[in-house]
């Protein structure tokens, strides 16, 4: 499932380039593809005129695992971040950013208790599984294969805020957004 997400986000992204070959615009919005290990999912970014921007991300994980032999019980963990992209330096194809933001993840998972006898709907349990700040620089670089397709890559500290003590200095991720 992942593998056909991250496909059909990356093919959406490429016909979208290959479309728009006019001039690059001034920012307004873009959308892409986030990898921050382990997850890779979907982001947007808005940028208003003087060049501060917000980057929406959701990162998808379905995990599975056996109950009792046959039954197997589904889980998704999903994380949502934001965070705001204040511009350090912009030159002409490369431009610096510093970002702050937040990421939360939820867990919904089915029942633990095999179905019985008839068609029954199952029951789904959720929970808030982490909450997470971040301080993190972030590179962009504009005009290496398309116009309007960019590359980012991001790095600095992350601190968990369900387990102050789990404080990373080095995280971070690639990206590719398209900007319309």
């Amino acid at each position: 499932m992942i593998k056909r997400s991250f496909l059909l986000t990356f093919g959406l992204v490429l016909l979208f380039a290959l479309i728009g070959q006019a001039g690059l615009p001034d920012k307004g919005w873009g959308i892409g593809i986030q990898i921050n290990y382990p997850f890779t999912g979907l982001s947007v970014r808005f940028f208003n005129a003087e060049g501060i921007g917000f980057e929406f991300n959701i990162f998808p994980n379905p995990t599975s695992r056996d109950v009792e032999g046959d039954y197997e019980v589904r889980r998704l963990e999903l994380t949502l971040s934001g965070k705001l992209l204040y511009p350090v330096r912009q030159d002409e194809n490369v431009n610096y950013y510093f970002s702050g933001g937040a990421a939360i993840t939820f867990a919904f998972e089915e029942e633990e208790t095999p179905p019985t006898e008839g068609i029954k709907q199952p029951m789904i349990h959720s929970s808030m599984e982490g909450a997470i700040l971040s301080g993190m620089g972030v590179i962009e670089v504009e005009g290496i294969w398309l116009d309007r397709l960019v590359g980012t890559f991001e790095y600095g500290l992350t601190w968990d805020l369900f387990d102050p003590l789990n404080f990373s200095f080095l995280s971070g991720g690639i990206g590719m957004h398209y900007y319309i």
